[in-house]
């Protein structure tokens, strides 16, 4: 926690980088822009792992089929995810 003296001047201090800087406030205010994995984009991540594994180590043609269309979600499954709550939320 800060004291009042010390959150005076960071108020001053955001006051100040406002007014000089809007886009880089606005930015710091947003945040790093890292994120956490949701946990349907990690489940779908290790789901796709596993099949490719799966795929990969088996020769039946149904296996390969599971690991090609598991790399495909494995690339665009997070997308997806992040693509229907960003639609579900609106």
């Amino acid at each position: 926690m800060l004291t009042d003296r010390e959150q005076r001047a960071l108020n001053e201090i955001e006051r100040g980088l406002s007014a000089t800087d809007p886009r880089l406030s606005a930015k710091l205010a947003r945040g790093s822009g890292r994120r956490r994995r949701s946990a349907l984009e990690i489940l779908a991540i290790v789901t796709s792992v596993v099949l490719i594994a799966t795929g990969a180590f088996d020769s039946r043609p149904g296996m390969i089929v599971a690991g090609v269309v598991a790399l495909a979600a494995l690339w665009g499954g997070p997308f997806a995810v992040r693509h229907w709550k960003a639609g579900s939320s609106r």
